[in-house]
């Protein structure tokens, strides 16, 4: 199975970024969290509105992106998706200096930074098909390996 993916230097690639940008994101809700516990000191309040406005956030990305990659360079969308996230917790450092407790700018933020981690999310999957679509073209048997690594997640999920 590993040596279906470490033949093919663009899968490997895609799931090297992909692991990068779980980590990060998992580090960005800590921050959050630590951030509204912490800095604020009103964990519960502004923590539960920065995590609902996100879900939100997110969801329209997913909505919104595929009317912009018709008319924007997937390069771009993908440097935006990067950037919006850092903007946002400059904005919520910034928000932290102002009005640490407002909820309207805690609101803004969460909405930048998931804005540009839904996008990233939407792109990372549509690289991983093009990947998927080009290595079966090339002879590549990725289906065999994406299978067994869907059964494998099955059978450590929780659920």
């Amino acid at each position: 199975m590993l040596k279906v993916l470490f033949k093919n230097d663009q899968v490997l690639t895609v799931l090297v970024i992909a692991l990068f940008f779980n980590v990060a994101y998992q580090l960005s809700n800590s921050f959050a969290l630590y951030y509204f516990e912490y800095v604020c000191g009103v964990e519960d309040d502004l923590f539960s509105l920065y995590t609902f406005v996100a879900g939100f956030a997110q969801m329209g990305a997913l909505l919104l992106y595929p009317i912009l990659s018709v008319k924007v360079n997937k390069k771009y969308l993908f440097i935006a998706a990067c950037a919006f996230p850092f903007a946002g917790f400059a904005a919520l450092l910034a928000a932290g200096y102002f009005a640490p407790t407002n909820a309207v700018f805690v609101g803004l933020c969460s909405v930048i930074v998931n804005v540009g981690i839904g996008f990233m999310l939407v792109i990372l999957t549509v690289i991983l098909s093009e990947v998927v679509d080009l290595a079966q073209r090339e002879g590549y048997s990725l289906r065999c390996f994406l299978r067994r690594l869907m059964i494998i997640a099955d059978r450590e999920s929780p659920v």
